[in-house]
């Protein structure tokens, strides 16, 4: 689910990119600015020979995080049913637990950003 999120988002940014005239650079500002996702930009900075997608980023980004924050308060002012939380044993290192979930996240992230967006 989380990778066609990223791919969905990935050809939305794509698709507003051309619409816009936005040159690669931006393209991938625009996508690693709208994921949050710092490592993306440098990624994109790292594989760009022309162009920077600084720009984007940073005028995405500050709206992304106020979507965010405005998603959460209406999930959770409406009170809707989330999912529990696993089981957990007395012994598990919850760093540990939240690298497994977000390093995966990030890495994809990283490839679109290169593979498509670039």
């Amino acid at each position: 689910m989380t990778v066609g999120l990223i791919l969905g988002l990935a050809g939305l940014c794509s698709a507003v990119g051309s619409v816009l005239s936005l040159t690669s650079a931006e393209t991938a500002g625009l996508f690693a600015g709208s994921t949050t996702n710092t490592p993306a930009l440098q990624a994109a900075s790292d594989a760009l020979t022309a162009g920077d997608p600084v720009v984007a980023y940073s005028l995405v980004y500050p709206a992304a995080v106020v979507a965010m924050l405005v998603m959460t308060t209406l999930v959770l002012g409406r009170r809707l049913p989330l999912p529990a939380p696993p089981e957990r044993s007395a012994g598990d290192d919850r760093l540990s637990r939240a690298y497994e979930l977000v390093f995966p996240v990030a890495m994809i992230t990283k490839i679109v950003v290169v593979q498509f967006l670039v």
